[in-house]
């Protein structure tokens, strides 16, 4: 939801008067991207715009910056891109499922509050190395806790 009211331009006056520049300079280009691709996702809230069409939209609206090497390469939120790209019901589903599984230990839930902060911000999807490593972890965690509380039950026997 930020992201739309961000996109909307409901914070420029706001952040205007309090630090004397834009929310577009601020966010680095973000607004100015996010507004372009919300605009094509108005028609397709439930369906989605279809996996991978954010970067064909940006590589398009924004083919000067993307040929110039500039961050407006791709959607720097994850979270966002896969709302539009998937639309509401995959969304919320993937978003359930996915918090449902981090919740089963608290180390796979400090996990999931880093990776959350990451998936807002960032293009982790892309970074295989860094993905890898939280389901390694999270799959460890909740194997360990399966193993220690079938100890216990064990010993308690």
């Amino acid at each position: 939801l930020i992201y739309f009211k961000i996109a909307r331009g409901d914070f420029d006056n706001y952040v205007y008067n309090h630090l004397g520049i834009s929310v577009n300079f601020l966010l680095m280009g973000r607004q100015q991207l996010y507004s372009t691709v919300i605009r094509f996702f108005k028609d397709a809230y439930f369906p989605g715009i279809g996996i991978g069409t954010t970067d064909n939209i940006i590589s398009h609206y924004f083919a000067s910056t993307y040929e110039s090497g500039s961050v407006l390469k791709v959607m720097h939120s994850e979270l966002l891109r896969i709302f539009i790209e998937t639309g509401a019901i995959f969304y919320f589903i993937w978003v359930y499922v996915f918090v449902k599984t981090s919740l089963k230990t608290f180390f796979s839930f400090l996990l999931f509050i880093f990776l959350f902060a990451m998936l807002l911000t960032d293009n982790i999807f892309r970074y295989f190395d860094c993905m890898f490593t939280f389901y390694l972890l999270t799959v460890f965690s909740i194997k360990l806790d399966e193993h220690r509380k079938l100890q216990n039950s064990i010993s308690v026997n």
